[in-house]
């Protein structure tokens, strides 16, 4: 019996000495590349694109675009509210060093740009702030966004 408690106490702290949460230094560059819309009402989108543009550049020339290998669902908060995840399956982290383009469906986007990282230190790497398009969000760890802060892209 104590040799099994034994065990386990040293397992526990091996996992722990070895587990080395994010450094403020490497989230300083990298947020998850999640993103949350809020109030989605829609079927999960059969299509979405990513692009990467430099900073500050006004969405003009992507330095690169991502449209395949994405997962996305819809799912419910605790408390009801319906929201779509969308992840692309090789960019599970983004980089603060861009701006980013979400394109769902060929009907709705957001552009995302001013993204500041969390200046201390968390056990994930957070945003302290980002715009979607004209809409401000708080800190959390990807961008999370409501439905309405979507560009339409329809007439």
């Amino acid at each position: 019996m104590a040799t099994s408690a034994h065990f386990k106490l040293y397992f526990f702290l091996t996992v722990t000495a070895l587990y080395s949460p994010p450094t403020l230094a490497s989230c300083l560059d990298i947020f998850s590349g999640a993103f949350i819309v809020f109030d989605w009402d829609d079927e999960v989108p059969k299509s979405a694109l990513l692009s990467k543009y430099e900073k500050n550049s006004k969405f003009t020339s992507p330095r690169e675009t991502y449209s395949s290998d994405y997962m996305g669902e819809k799912l419910k908060t605790p408390s009801g509210r319906t929201y779509l995840r969308v992840l692309f399956k090789d960019h599970e982290v983004l980089s603060y060093k861009y701006d980013y383009k979400l394109v769902i469906n060929n009907k709705i986007e957001f552009n995302v740009y001013e993204i500041k990282p969390e200046k201390k230190q968390t056990l994930r790497c957070q945003l302290e702030s980002a715009m979607v398009n004209n809409c401000a969000i708080d800190a959390s760890s990807g961008i999370q966004v409501e439905k309405k802060c979507g560009k339409s892209l329809e007439n």
